[in-house]
């Protein structure tokens, strides 16, 4: 008899205990689909409660996710009310639809633990993937590789093309902590042959473009352009063919994804002084006279004669062979009685803009004159 007693006290304490969780309603989470495109305005989802409960029922969730796809407010721990007697409750995440370009990600939302008012089932949590639905701007300089200028152009104009494929809209980039629709990014030459401040002015600059400048081309794409001009100058130095220097696009700390320009744009600028002329020597008059100066002088369209070295000699002929003269190595020569009856020839050796190693002579067109004749 005493045993007896003691087995029915033991089931009076233990099958309430077990009776009230059994009585407890298991949710159960699913997601409509395993992905969705950022855009398609929400993320869709089902609990299930069973049995349903007898009374309103908090449920408490918290989600997380990989980038940037549902209001802030609905990251982390949220809570839904199931109401009494409904044995399933939908609900939605909604999905932001940006226009930052962003690595596709996705949404996990776990079911919490609900002490003792509900169970949680079997598949929790549930990971939704998000594809991002933003593109890439590709910038291009509309000279392609080379853009071409005279020296004394004034100024280069550098075009930029900034398309979206697809139809879609451009990223965003932010200015002054907030985001705006469209693209940024900076602009900056680079010496080369061509140097700044001598041949060129430097050109640091941050380029904004709104959404609004972006068009729908045929193609469907969206396109915009950005113009900016490098100040090229002009001199009187005569450079062996041309010099050039660099522009480069680079992504700016605030924009979004962009794809750039294999290769700098090449700015050549070519060369507008003349080309090498050859110089000559000529004098003020025909016939050279004894005791009287016979100055010769140097003519060259190029610019930067310096470095002249003179050199006379005389002849029987106008034709040679030409004997030297010594000590006569100004452009100016007095010709002495040793000379009457010669021709004069005036040599002059010098550099121009054009290099070293240039030469001119002239020969008088009359042999030298006596003082008496």
């Amino acid at each position: 008899m005493a045993l007896l007693v003691v087995l029915t006290l033991m089931l009076a304490w233990v099958t309430p205990a077990q009776a009230q969780e059994q009585d407890l309603p298991t949710l159960t989470l699913v997601s409509a689909a395993d992905s969705a495109i950022e855009g398609s305005a929400s993320i869709w989802y089902r609990l299930t409660a069973d049995p349903a409960p007898s009374e309103d029922l908090t449920v408490f969730l918290e989600s997380e996710q990989t980038g940037d796809w549902i209001r802030p407010e609905l990251v982390g721990r949220f809570s839904l009310t199931f109401p009494a007697g409904q044995p399933t409750l939908d609900f939605v995440l909604p999905v932001l639809n940006d226009a930052s370009v962003e690595p596709d990600g996705s949404v996990t939302l776990t079911v919490k633990p609900g002490g003792s008012n509900y169970l949680v089932g079997d598949h929790n949590p549930v990971t939704v993937g998000v594809v991002d639905n933003d593109e890439p701007v590709t910038l291009e300089f509309h000279a392609g590789d080379e853009l071409r200028v005279a020296e004394g152009v004034g100024s280069a104009e550098v075009v930029v093309v900034a398309t979206v494929d697809g139809g879609k809209r451009p990223g965003t980039y932010a200015f002054n902590g907030d985001k705006y629709e469209g693209q940024e990014f900076s602009i900056s030459t680079r010496s080369g042959t061509a140097t700044s401040p001598d041949d060129f002015d430097v050109l640091t600059r941050t380029l904004r473009l709104p959404i609004g400048a972006f068009t729908q081309q045929e193609s469907g794409a969206y396109a915009a352009t950005a113009r900016v001009f490098v100040t090229i100058h002009d001199d009187d130095e005569i450079e062996n063919g041309s010099e050039q220097f660099s522009v480069v696009l680079e992504r700016s700390p605030s924009t979004g994804a962009l794809t750039l320009p294999s290769e700098p744009l090449r700015i050549v600028i070519t060369d507008d002084d003349p080309a090498d002329r050859p110089g000559t020597v000529f004098f003020n008059w025909f016939e050279p006279r004894e005791n009287l100066i016979f100055p010769a002088y140097l003519s060259d369209a190029d610019s930067d004669l310096r470095d002249k070295a003179w050199e006379w000699s005389r002849a029987d002929t106008e034709d040679g062979p030409f004997t030297v003269i010594g000590g006569a190595t100004d452009s100016i020569y007095t010709p002495t009685s040793s000379d009457v009856g010669k021709y004069l020839k005036a040599t002059v050796t010098y550099s121009d803009g054009h290099g070293t190693g240039k030469s001119a002579a002239a020969v008088s067109q009359r042999p030298v004159r006596s003082k008496w004749g």
